[in-house]
């Protein structure tokens, strides 16, 4: 497979902060690189031999993140298959004891963790997320305590201690972001040709329900639609949507108890970080109304926070924000994020 073969793979941290010496550096990559033969010893009793299928999976969705992370200027690292463990579901909340769900990424040891799940869809938009963040810019540092930790996680900055983390939010935002794009792409593909059908079938048939029955309120309906990025066992509730005797009325409330149970348990997924991603196109739009004109469309300011996130080059977006919100507001930004 070609981005994710078997073989050495080279530590992707590009700089190490906090070392004296050529020597001390030379020897802190060591250490890196010898982190990179470690098993995930945690997931190994949940972990799943990838089929075929998910191989073919896994090459598109590496490919599709990869053309994204060089298109706004990071540097690609190929991942071994090695690296990339897929477990059973539930696995990720129960090791980690409730903090990372469904999927998680190390940037230290350069490892993925994903839930397969019975959505090929949300196995791969997991994927790609969790990729898109591995792949981010990185840089080490050595604490005061001589532990290497991360210094530099895309736009996340660590302080010395690494007890608070800058840009925490905004991260998470443009990964979200650049996922959605990501995620565009990767739902054309022929492979997830039928779930893509069945889940944009049971999007028509609540489409039908609320023309018929609430026809006022559809631009609500078309906005709660699109967050719906795909929905568990789709097959059988479009099944039973377009082929049950049930009134409409039964099937919406079946329907909607359905898509609420399915979330509770994190099964269904509606585009991701919707928060932060509300609080960071704000941001954007103040850049968009305070630059005089300089920018008019929002893909031009977010392009420049991707470029910062993938490539590391912190200076263009820094001196945007300075400019267009004035003196000490970049600082301002890392705290609120």
């Amino acid at each position: 497979m070609e981005n994710f073969k078997e073989g050495k793979h080279k530590t992707s941290f590009e700089r190490i902060i906090g070392t004296k010496s050529a020597t001390e550096k030379k020897e802190v990559r060591k250490t890196l690189q010898q982190k990179l033969s470690r098993k995930e010893a945690k997931f190994k009793p949940f972990e799943l031999i990838p089929t075929e299928r998910d191989k073919e999976i896994i090459k598109i969705v590496s490919s599709i993140t990869d053309k994204l992370i060089s298109f706004y200027g990071g540097k690609i690292n190929h991942l071994p298959l090695n690296r990339l463990h897929i477990v059973k579901p539930g696995t990720v909340k129960k090791v980690t004891e409730g903090k990372f769900s469904k999927g998680l990424q190390s940037p230290i040891k350069q490892a993925v963790i994903v839930e397969k799940e019975s959505s090929e869809l949300q196995f791969s938009a997991i994927l790609s997320h969790e990729l898109l963040h591995l792949k981010s810019y990185k840089s080490a540092q050595i604490d005061k305590n001589g532990d290497l930790i991360p210094y530099r996680s895309g736009l996340q900055s660590f302080s010395r201690k690494g007890d608070i983390i800058y840009f925490n939010s905004l991260e998470e935002a443009i990964v979200a972001t650049t996922n959605q794009i990501a995620f565009a792409e990767i739902k054309t593909r022929p492979i997830f040709k039928d779930e893509i059908s069945e889940i944009e079938g049971i999007k028509n048939w609540l489409r039908d329900f609320y023309t018929k029955n609430n026809p006022t309120d559809k631009e609500a309906l078309e906005e709660t639609i699109f967050e719906i990025i795909f929905i568990p066992e789709s097959n059988k509730l479009l099944n039973f949507l377009q082929n049950s005797n049930e009134s409409d009325e039964y099937k919406i409330g079946y329907l909607q108890g359905y898509l609420d149970i399915a979330k509770e348990i994190d099964n269904l997924v509606f585009a991701e970080r919707e928060e932060e991603r509300k609080k960071f196109y704000d941001l954007i739009n103040d850049i968009i109304e305070k630059s005089n004109g300089e920018f008019k469309e929002w893909n031009e300011v977010f392009d420049i926070f991707a470029k910062a996130n993938f490539s590391g080059n912190l200076m263009p977006l820094a001196r945007l924000v300075e400019k267009t919100l004035g003196k000490g507001s970049f600082r301002k930004i890392a705290k609120e994020f």
